[in-house]
């Protein structure tokens, strides 16, 4: 039988590579379909990025970045050494560009990688361009559709079905049999999630890394 995932993430959401890992592992078990929905957690980042200790003055990201790259191992999902947090939503936007021609899975897997493993501003055109490029886009229609904002319109609608949805933080995972899990659990909470039978919505709510249940979700503090 299969089963449809519609999970709302962002391109410098931590738990969204890991979680994109996971969905892929599931992938190789179940009949799973995912569609990734294009959340931009942060859009009041400068447009250069910031970074991770100004922006978030009371948060060290040592030991969140450690415990990511324990998490992340067994899905292959690498983190290097992460010190900003870039603007997404040129990032976001041109993922959308890749969607329209077919090619969103491999851009969006090449994002996550230039920002979180290899530190790279996701939020720079020559990055993007790049990864367009790496893909087998084209970097000058992939950017020129970037910068004349054809997305804008999708990437609103995403956030306004995000709030119609409750959709506080990020990844939050809508499965077609009515469950909805809040962040990223292990993936045996999402075996058993993917098997259950058609029900009202019901929601797996995760606890910000709770190592012993295997539960993690974007918690940066807001800035201040």
């Amino acid at each position: 039988m299969t089963v449809s995932v519609r999970i709302f993430s962002d391109l410098v959401c931590p738990f969204c590579y890991i979680g994109s890992g996971v969905i892929k592992k599931l992938q190789q078990e179940f009949d799973l379909r995912a569609e990734w929905v294009s959340y931009e957690l942060h859009p009041e980042t400068p447009e250069n990025g910031v970074l991770l200790t100004e922006r978030f003055p009371d948060f060290d990201p040592e030991p969140l970045f450690e415990e990511l790259r324990t998490k992340g191992a067994p899905y292959g999902c690498v983190f290097g050494d992460v010190k900003l947090l870039p603007n997404s939503r040129k990032a976001l936007e041109a993922g959308e560009f890749a969607r329209d021609h077919g090619m969103y899975g491999a851009f969006h897997a090449e994002a996550f990688r230039a920002y979180f493993t290899e530190a790279r501003d996701i939020g720079d055109a020559a990055v993007i361009e790049e990864i367009a490029g790496n893909i087998g886009l084209d970097p000058t229609t992939t950017l020129q559709a970037v910068a004349e904002r054809r997305y804008e319109d999708r990437l609103r609608k995403c956030r306004e079905e995000g709030a119609t949805r409750d959709v506080t933080v990020l990844p939050t995972f809508f499965f077609s049999n009515g469950a909805r899990i809040v962040g990223l659990r292990s993936i045996d909470v999402f075996r058993k999630t993917i098997l259950e039978p058609p029900r009202p919505s019901v929601m797996v709510q995760a606890k910000t890394l709770d190592s012993a249940n295997g539960g993690a979700a974007l918690s940066l503090p807001h800035p201040k």
